[in-house]
Formats: structure tokens, sequence, C-alpha cells
């Protein structure tokens, strides 16, 4: 599964959702800051956990596992 959530507070989203996402099994997660220009994505939930995070900004390019981009 991938989801997709638009940054609304950083603690509530950080601290709270993004961790729940994991806890349920979510293959990944994507947190769009539209003030930063920012797209981080979560990946390889484990023990509650993403152990994976890489972020993108501009023009860079977005990879994403669940879509089978690279």
């Amino acid at each position: 599964y991938l989801l997709l959530s638009y940054l609304f507070a950083q603690e509530l989203d950080l601290g709270t959702k993004i961790p729940m996402y994991a806890r349920a099994g979510i293959r990944e997660a994507w947190l769009i800051d539209l003030n930063s220009n920012t797209i981080t994505v979560f990946t390889e939930p484990k023990r509650g956990r993403y152990t994976q995070q890489d972020s993108v900004t501009g023009t860079d390019r977005l990879v994403s596992p669940a879509l089978g981009t690279k």
C-alpha cells in the first residue's frame, strides 16, 4: 500500500501519524510539505517504524518502491 499525506502539524505528522502508518503495515508513506516544496518518502516498515527515509525537493527525482519507479 502507498499512502500520501500533506504536512499539517509537523509534530503530529512525524511523531504520531507516520509511526501509526508503519504499525498498520503501510509499505510506503509520502509526507508532502507544500511550504518547503519537499516530499519525504518513508519505506520499509519494521517493528512499528519506517527503517528508510528519503526526501526530495524541487525537480529532484522521486523513487517509489510501491509504484515501481526508479
